[in-house]
C-alpha cells in the first residue's frame, strides 16, 4: 500500500531526527553521562554523611523540599525582571537544582531511618493496588512535574526576551530550541501524569510471541499487557533525565544571567540544546508502545508504535 508524498516526507524527517538523535546519544553523552555520575556519587555521599552526623527535624522531609523550591518560581521571575542584577534569580536557578538533589537524598533517608508504617486498620481505606502505587510513587511523580512546572515559565518568558541583537540565525536557533523544551517537557509531564493516575498498579505481564507458521507464510506476533506501556517506569527518572535535569537548569541559569544578550546567553542556550535530545528520548522512552511485526512471505509489516 502506497502513501501519500506528505507522509513519506514526514516519515523520512522522522526517521533522520531519530538518527541524529540516536547518534548524538551514543556519542557525546556516555562521557557527560559518567562525569555527571562521579559527581552525583561524591555529592550523594556528602550529603549522606551530614544528614547522619547532624539529622534534620521531622518535617525536613524530600516533599517539603520539592513543595518549597517550586515556591521558588515566583522569587526567581520577580528578581529577574525587577532592577535588582539577574545574577540573584540566576544563583536561585541553580539553588532549586540542588535542592532537586536534596530532595532525592533526604528520600532515601527518611526510607531508612523511619520504622515501616504499621498497616491500615478500619475506618482507613482498604490498602487496594492502586492506592499502594499511588502512595509508593507520589514522591517521584510530584518531584519531576513540580521540575517542570518551575522551568516551563522560565523558558516562556525567555522567548520574549531573545536579545534583538543576536544574529537571526543565532534568533532562530534560540526560539527553536527553547520552543521545542517547552513541548517536550509539557508532554513529558502529561504522560507521568497519565501514568500515575492511569496506572492499575499491577506489575505488568511479560511480553509473549505467539507464533504460527502456516504453510505459505510465516507469522510472529508479540502481546504486551497494555497497562504496562504507561508503568512506573515512567514515573521515576533514570540516570540520563538527571543529567538533562541538571544541564536544563544550568543553562536556564545562564539565559537568566544573560538575558541581555553576549556570551553569557549563548552559553544558556549552547546548554539547553545539548540538554533538548535527551529530553526527546527520555519522552520517548516513556512513549514507547508495543511493536507488532508480522513476516509475510519473507516481508516485514509493522503495527503502528
Amino acid at each position: 500500500m502506497s502513501t501519500s508524498p506528505p507522509l513519506r516526507i514526514t516519515a523520512t524527517l522522522s526517521h533522520l531526527i531519530s538518527l541524529l538523535i540516536n547518534s548524538y546519544l551514543t556519542t557525546l553523552i556516555p562521557p557527560l553521562l559518567s562525569l555527571h555520575t562521579k559527581l552525583y556519587t561524591q555529592l550523594n555521599d556528602i550529603l549522606w554523611s551530614l544528614l547522619h552526623t547532624s539529622p534534620p527535624p521531622r518535617w525536613f522531609t524530600a516533599n517539603f523540599v520539592t513543595y518549597g523550591r517550586t515556591c521558588l518560581l515566583a522569587p526567581t521571575i520577580y528578581l529577574w525582571r525587577s532592577s535588582a542584577p539577574t545574577s540573584l534569580a540566576s544563583l536561585l536557578v541553580l539553588l532549586v537544582d540542588f535542592g532537586d538533589f536534596l530532595d532525592g537524598v533526604l528520600a532515601r533517608y527518611w526510607n531508612a531511618a523511619l520504622p515501616p508504617s504499621p498497616l491500615p486498620k478500619p475506618p482507613l481505606p482498604v490498602p487496594t493496588p492502586v492506592r499502594i502505587h499511588r502512595s509508593k510513587n507520589w514522591g517521584a511523580y510530584i518531584d519531576a512535574v513540580l521540575d517542570k512546572a518551575y522551568l516551563v515559565p522560565l523558558w516562556l518568558i525567555s522567548l520574549t526576551l531573545v536579545p534583538p541583537t543576536l544574529s537571526w540565525p543565532s534568533s532562530i536557533f534560540s526560539h527553536l530550541i527553547l520552543t521545542s523544551l517547552i513541548l517536550t517537557e509539557s508532554y513529558s509531564a502529561f504522560v507521568r501524569t497519565r501514568s500515575f493516575y492511569t496506572s492499575t498498579g499491577v506489575p505488568p505481564l511479560p511480553l509473549v510471541t505467539l507464533s504460527s507458521p502456516p504453510p505459505t507464510s510465516s507469522r510472529s506476533v508479540t502481546v504486551s499487557n497494555a497497562s504496562s506501556i504507561f508503568s512506573s517506569s515512567s514515573i521515576k527518572a533514570d540516570a540520563l533525565g538527571k543529567c538533562k535535569q541538571t544541564l536544563q537548569m544550568s543553562g536556564t541559569s545562564l539565559l537568566i544571567w544573560g538575558c541581555g544578550g553576549g556570551p553569557t546567553w549563548t552559553a544558556g542556550i549552547a546548554t539547553l540544546a545539548m540538554a533538548a535530545p535527551m529530553a526527546m528520548e527520555s519522552v520517548g522512552r516513556k512513549t514507547r508502545r508495543i511493536r507488532i511485526g508480522i513476516a509475510v512471505e519473507g516481508g516485514i509489516e509493522e503495527g503502528p508504535e
